[in-house]
């Protein structure tokens, strides 16, 4: 039997071998072109997953940490102030902690360590 193949093979004109080859490369390289797309397709998924858990985060860190720039900016601001800036700034320092506080609560559940996010809450306390 394999050798009828091969003799069939054998007697096959020229243009018949270059066309079968022509038509495995087609199918190899439509194998390939399948398996690339199916393989970008699953790292379009791990990137948006990536951007979810780790970017996002650090977005809101960063968010975090301009609110209480401007805080402390406000802070220094007070001492040399008079009465009516005093008055002022105090409201705005009370309406800037709650945003603050609600902006580490969004952050909270991305955080890798819980411990961490309630040191940086009693750290915002102490302040």
């Amino acid at each position: 039997m394999a050798r009828a193949g091969g003799r069939l093979w054998a007697d096959a004109s020229v243009r018949t071998k270059i066309v079968w080859v022509v038509v495995v490369m087609t199918v190899a390289a439509a194998l390939g072109a399948v398996v690339s797309a199916r393989a970008l397709s699953d790292l379009g998924t791990s990137i948006d997953e990536l951007y979810a858990q780790r970017v996002t985060p650090l977005s809101q860190l960063t968010e975090i940490q301009r609110a209480f720039q401007g805080d402390r900016a406000r802070v220094i601001q007070y001492g040399i102030a008079d009465e009516a800036t005093r008055a002022e700034l105090a409201t705005e320092l009370a309406e800037r902690r709650a945003d603050l506080d609600a902006q580490v609560e969004a952050y909270r559940p991305a955080a890798d360590d819980p411990a961490a996010v309630d040191a940086l809450v009693d750290a915002f306390d102490a302040y």
